[in-house]
């Protein structure tokens, strides 16, 4: 089964609707999906988003505007889920005694809650599946600030969304007005989170079991720079013969000129200029007369 949690401000579905809260619905048939639970709960304002514990046996969610509404601290929700889904229970309320801010989207890795908790910033909340009391189901154990100023409950400045599922213990956290970090976890941090991720297993999925580990990547990686490698190269030489067909181009545009290097005058060939007639306006019947033997000068 495809099996959908998700915060509803209200269910309707045949057979009747409901106030609204954490949904669980069966997707599986995507022309007739089921609801198999719709469960509100106190402080019922803006159901969110959450996430499920490596398990199933327990779901994590956030009301985005409880702590505007109602005037509570930054609360977590944690709902048992027990084994058909149809009446999940609320096993806990755990509110943050360091933050008023607003919670927004968290995820489950590695046996803690990682939370962006805008003004609030990154959160990491260790889960404690074993106890008895609600304060000491979730304990922080680390936080960043993107917002130095003092925390407000009403405002989205700050943290907005964050991706914690690197293996080497690196945080990418995107903040309102503020962009994004990369951060990396300290070693007595990483330590806490003694929970290892489970394999996946993807039905229909063309892979087999050796490509689902980390080293899943490097074939993806190998094949990119395969391909741009390609493309680069395919780029140059189709620049290059175009060049070539220009350069030739031009070489054979100009006249064919040999020149042998000398400088005989048989190398040039003299044609005869002839000048136009004269105008109507010119004396037709001009003549000279040179004479070596005699001259005469007048002078009036």
């Amino acid at each position: 089964h495809e099996i959908c949690f998700c915060g509803c401000l209200g269910c309707s579905f045949p057979g009747g609707g409901s106030p609204g809260g954490f949904a669980i619905l069966d997707v599986s048939d995507k022309k007739s999906v089921r609801r198999l639970s719709c469960t509100s709960y106190p402080h019922k304002f803006y159901p969110h988003q959450g996430w499920l514990s490596y398990d199933h046996a327990y779901f994590f969610f956030g009301d985005e505007t409880d702590e505007e509404n109602a005037g509570v601290r930054t609360r977590t929700l944690v709902w048992e889920l027990g084994e058909n889904l149809e009446a999940p229970s609320l096993a806990a309320k755990w509110a943050n005694p360091l933050t008023t801010a607003v919670d927004h989207n968290m995820f489950y890795y590695r046996g803690a809650l990682f939370q962006s908790n805008y003004e609030a910033g990154l959160r990491v909340l260790k889960f404690n599946s074993h106890s008895n009391r609600a304060s000491d189901t979730l304990q922080e154990i680390a936080f960043f600030d993107t917002f130095p100023p003092p925390s407000k409950t009403i405002t989205n400045n700050g943290t907005w969304g964050l991706w914690p599922f690197f293996r080497n213990g690196t945080i990418g956290i995107c903040a309102e007005r503020m962009g994004c970090y990369i951060l990396r976890m300290q070693d007595s941090v990483m330590s806490q989170l003694t929970e290892t991720p489970p394999e996946y297993h993807f039905p229909g999925r063309a892979e087999d079991d050796a490509n689902r580990g980390p080293d899943r990547y490097s074939s993806h990686v190998w094949r990119t720079i395969f391909i741009v490698t390609g493309l680069f190269a395919v780029m140059i030489l189709t620049g290059f013969l175009f060049w070539l067909k220009t350069a030739r181009r031009r070489l054979s545009g100009g006249p064919n000129i040999e020149y042998d290097g000398s400088e005989s005058e048989d190398n040039f060939e003299l044609s005869e200029y002839k000048l136009p007639p004269m105008g109507n306006d010119s004396d037709d019947d001009l003549s000279f007369e040179d004479n070596e033997d005699t001259m005469e000068e007048t002078i009036d």
